[in-house]
């Protein structure tokens, strides 16, 4: 999506904009994710471990363009699309969080 973005953006072209652009990312800059392997790497354990390499620092899609845009200098329209999944599939979510919690966790109670 960063790729994507800035090639438009240097081109001046606009940038599709799936969903609301609310949808929220941890973006995490490549040379910290290598850091991070090379530092588990040297500290190898027995038991594996999982870990999330992230910033802890939440960006939403439209800040990601916003940022990008005032990085380069130069303002290109956003447009709006449908989410991929509605667009590629024709359907969209209809249960409510906290309906499908509800119905997740009853499912699990009742075991």
């Amino acid at each position: 999506m960063i790729s994507i973005f800035a090639e438009r953006i240097a081109r001046g072209e606009a940038i599709d904009i799936h969903g609301d652009g609310r949808q929220i990312r941890d973006f995490v800059y490549v040379a910290y994710v290598v850091r991070v392997l090379v530092r588990a790497m040297e500290r190898a354990a027995r038991a594996p471990q999982v870990l999330n390499v992230c910033t802890g620092r939440p960006t939403t899609i439209g800040e990601l363009a916003a940022i990008l845009c005032r990085i380069a200098g130069r303002e290109v329209a956003r447009r709006p699309q449908p989410a991929r999944a509605a667009s590629a599939l024709g359907i969209e979510a209809e249960t409510a969080v906290e309906d499908g919690l509800t119905r997740t966790l009853a499912s699990l109670v009742a075991r």
